[in-house]
């Protein structure tokens, strides 16, 4: 009786590993950003320019 109990077991924990491991999960991610830079057009080399990048972003997560 045990062995067969085990042997069972044997068989069905995998089959219900791979059927938990393939459900979809339907998620729809949709980023916006908007990317603004400010630097100088023109320079020396080895010349030290500031340079400023600013990324604002909004990140909208909505189950499918």
């Amino acid at each position: 009786m045990k062995k067969a109990l085990r042997k069972s077991v044997y068989v069905i924990a995998p089959l219900l590993l791979v059927l938990a491991c393939t459900k979809e999960i339907g998620l729809v991610t949709e980023v916006e950003f908007e990317l603004t830079e400010q630097h100088a057009v023109e320079g020396y080399v080895n010349q030290t320019h500031p340079t400023r990048a600013v990324l604002q972003k909004k990140i909208d997560i909505q189950p499918h």
